[in-house]
This record gives structure tokens, sequence and C-alpha cells, in this order.
């Protein structure tokens, strides 16, 4: 039994402090809030600028979260050390360095690439993953959230986990005093983006948001009559000149593509967003995006996937398409801009249904907590 009277510490443990900073930050300030320590420790950085990052570290340390490289970071057993471990790399890597910590959680932002891949080797990798995943949840995580019902049905499917040892959060939760709700439902092309937010992945569905932009502009110009389309994607800084080499040599999509680097304040964006496409093949677990974009008021174009199984329904909450279908995806962008009613409808109904079922993902996680400390 854990000593409940020693001073608690809360410790995230992830691949990037980028991550961390974009997706924890509002968790992390609850648990000072209550009364926690909290550590962001985290294992290399290649998103943030040094700009940035100084920037990001200052914000933690005024919110009184301590900031460490995990080459810098030693427990300290004084405190009862719970491990939030995030992200596949640092979920296998967390035995080597938290092994003393008290309370051990596996936190599954989505199963990632290996679990969506369909190569030979890859799914070879998957049956191994599989393995360790068994050995780690059973034998050293206390606990393991996923944060939809398809990742929670894999595990239980697979033997790795029982239901008694894990829980669905709906989402990373979203700081609605920052995202503030300033529904698009007037349109206006000349202001306004089709807007990808994304890294540079291929499962992420960068590619058909380049051939999205190549058949609109040169063969379906004028699916929307006297009116133009503009498009933008947003990706970290470290992705630029990999995406400004892979068109360099199409001009069309080159001259007729925006491409900006994902910022610290990412409202800017959304205020500038038509809409938001992501037509992902990728394990998601629940994209921030779908969160901040409903908070926002910013419909979404989206591919089916079992990482929002719970968050979007096709013609309420999304317009979902096909895999590989860039031709369906404009197709929906002109009913975007075409039918108001629905425009309003899709923003409406998705705000509610974040306001509903999705906005107190942090309160849930004190509940885990809790309950493993048997409180």
């Amino acid at each position: 039994m854990v000593n409940i009277n020693k001073k608690k510490k809360i410790i995230f443990f992830a691949n990037t402090l980028w991550f961390l900073w974009n997706f924890k930050y509002e968790l992390a300030k609850q648990f000072v809030k209550n009364g926690y320590i909290v550590e962001f420790v985290y294992l290399n950085e290649t998103y943030l600028s040094d700009c940035e990052k100084e920037e990001v570290v200052e914000n933690l340390y005024l919110s009184k979260v301590n900031v460490f490289n995990i080459k810098k970071h030693k427990l300290n057993t004084n405190f009862i050390n719970i491990l939030l471990s995030y992200t596949i790399k640092c979920i296998l890597y967390s035995p080597l360095f938290f092994y003393r910590c008290n309370i051990k959680i596996a936190n599954y932002d989505g199963l990632g690439r290996i679990f969506s891949s369909r190569s030979i080797c890859e799914r070879i990798a998957r049956r191994l993953f599989e393995k360790l995943y068994f050995i780690l949840h059973n034998f050293f995580f206390d606990h393991t959230v996923v944060l939809n019902s398809s990742d929670f049905i894999y595990f239980l499917n697979r033997g790795i986990n029982i239901p008694s040892n894990i829980s669905i959060l709906p989402g990373t939760g979203i700081n609605k005093d920052f995202f503030k709700f300033n529904p698009k439902y007037e349109i206006d092309l000349n202001k306004q983006y089709i807007t990808m937010i994304s890294r540079l992945n291929n499962l992420k569905g960068i590619n058909d948001f380049l051939a999205l932009v190549y058949i609109y502009n040169f063969i379906f110009k004028n699916i929307i009559p006297d009116q133009s389309l503009k498009f933008r994607i947003v990706v970290p800084h470290k992705d630029i000149p990999k995406i400004n080499r892979l068109i360099q040599k199409n001009e069309i999509i080159r001259k007729c593509l925006l491409i900006v680097p994902y910022s610290l304040d990412v409202r800017t964006i959304y205020d500038s967003s038509l809409c938001i496409v992501h037509p992902t093949i990728y394990g998601e677990g629940l994209p921030r995006i779908y969160l901040e974009a409903a908070a926002c008021g910013v419909p979404v174009i989206t591919t089916r996937n079992p990482g929002y199984v719970d968050f979007y329904e096709n013609y309420k909450t999304a317009l979902i398409v096909e895999k590989n279908n860039p031709k369906q995806i404009l197709n929906k962008i002109k009913d975007i801009v075409l039918d108001s009613s629905l425009r309003r409808s899709l923003i409406d109904n998705s705000k509610v249904n974040l306001d509903r079922y999705f906005s107190n993902t942090n309160e849930q996680y004190f509940k885990i907590i809790n309950k493993l400390f048997d409180i």
C-alpha cells in the first residue's frame, strides 16, 4: 500500500517536449492546482525551434512545471512518484528509467503507425509489440488509458489487458478559455483556407492533400462557379524543407499551396480556416485538431478511422470520405461552401458533442489516480 500522506509527484514522460506542451499542459496545470509536484520529462526535441523551446520552458516554469531531458532527470524516491508514460517509444522505455515509481500508467494517444500499416514487416513488428505490451501491462504498468473504444477493444481482444485495468479517456481535454468558439458560419474565400494540420507522414494523408491541391487547380478549378479555393498546410518547422523538396518539381502544387510552420498559438490558423481536411489512415487515438476545430467552430473533413469512432458521425459532426479519394474531398468542400445550413449544422453539432462528452477528461484522470491510490 502506497503511503498517501507523502508528497506526490506526477512525472509526464513523452518523446518530445512539443508533445507535452501541446497535449498535456492543461492536465499538468490541474495537477499543480491540486497540490502535486509536476515534471515534464522528454527523450528528444525536434519539433520546437530554439526560440520556441525557450518560450515553452519559461511558461512551464511559471506554471510550476519542471522540465527535464531524460539524460538529466533523476528520480527522487522521497516522493510518491506517479509515472504517466505517453507515446509507444516511451511506454517501452519506461521500465529502464522509472522502475522505482510507485504508480505507473501507460497512456496511448493512438496505437500509431505499426498498428495501422499493412506492410509485411510492420505486421510482423505488430505481433512483437503485442507480446511486449502483454509483459509490460501485466508486470510493470498498474493501469492503461486509451482515447477511444476501438483501442479499448483491441487491447481486450489481443489479451493484452483486462477491463478492470484499462480506461477510456475520451480525448486529451481542451482549454475552452484559450480556444474560443468563433464559428465559421459565413464564408470568405478571399481570406479563408482549406487547411491541413499535420506532421509529414504518408499515413497522415499528406499525399491525399497534395493530390487535392493538384486536381482542383489543374482539373476542377470551376467546381465552385466564380469562386477560387485557397489551400494551406501547417507542419512542424523541421518538416518544411522536406515538403518543399517533395513538391519542388510540381509547379501547380508549388504555386497553389501555402506552407506555414506550426506555431505555439494555433488559434490564428483556425480563425482563418474555411475547414480542416485530415485524410488520415494512421493509428490515431483522437487527434487534438478535432477537439480544437470543434472548440473554434471550424468544420472537419476526414477519413473513416477507428481513432474517432466515439467523436464523429458523418453529416452530423463531420464529413467523412473514403481514403485515397481527393475528388470526394473536393466534393465535400463544395458542400461546405455552398450549403450554409449544412455548414452551420456541422459546426454546432461538433461544439455540442465536444462540450457534452469530451471536455472534462482532466477530472476523469483524477478519478483514475484516486482509484489507484484507493481513496
